[in-house]
Order: C-alpha cells, then sequence, then structure tokens
C-alpha cells in the first residue's frame, strides 16, 4: 500500500524528525556520517508561527533542550547547551551561530 501524500504548505515552518534504526545512536563521532541510520520514514509536523507564537517557542524549545534530555549536554557532562555544535540555540540566543 502507497504511503500517504505529506501536507506541504508554502512557507510552512515543520518540525521535522528522525529516530536512528533501531532507536540507537545516529552518529558515533564527526568522522561517522554514512549508510543506513535511519528507522522509518521521517516524521514532519506542521509549526505553527501565526499569532503569538507560542507554539513556535514550545517546539523551538523542545527541539533545543533534546541535547539535555539525551545527556549530550548538562549535568555531568560538562558541556554547554549554548556551546552544542549541532544546535541552533546559540543563534536563538543572540550568540554567533556556527559556520554549517
Amino acid at each position: 500500500m502507497a504511503r500517504p501524500l505529506r501536507y506541504e504548505a508554502p512557507g510552512a515552518i515543520y518540525h521535522v524528525m528522525a529516530r536512528g534504526e533501531g532507536g540507537k545512536d545516529v552518529f558515533e563521532g564527526d568522522s561517522d556520517r554514512r549508510g543506513h541510520v535511519f528507522q522509518g520514514r521521517y516524521n514532519a509536523v506542521v509549526v505553527n508561527g501565526e499569532g503569538s507564537g507560542v507554539y513556535f517557542r514550545i517546539v523551538a524549545d523542545y527541539i533545543h533542550l533534546n541535547p539535555v534530555r539525551s545527556g549530550w549536554v548538562g549535568g555531568t557532562s560538562g558541556r554547554k547547551l549554548d556551546e552544542w555544535k549541532w544546535s541552533s540555540y546559540p543563534q536563538y540566543a543572540g550568540r554567533s551561530g556556527f559556520p554549517w
């Protein structure tokens, strides 16, 4: 059976997410960036940023706190969220972004 078409709207903002195969980490290090890594098709949910923008801020906070919840930053890791290489949080916090 064919997959249903995704909802697409011009200019829409999406929260796109994917899970590592079998729930495993997707990358072990910076040099490990190839092969089959995702479990199934990615999910995409439209994020409504109109009006007060509250929902957009909730989704942005959720995304930016993922490395904290996973233990990659904060706590005993010794890493700071605003220094996390794979996040756009530094730009949202008013610091310069990373070159990528």
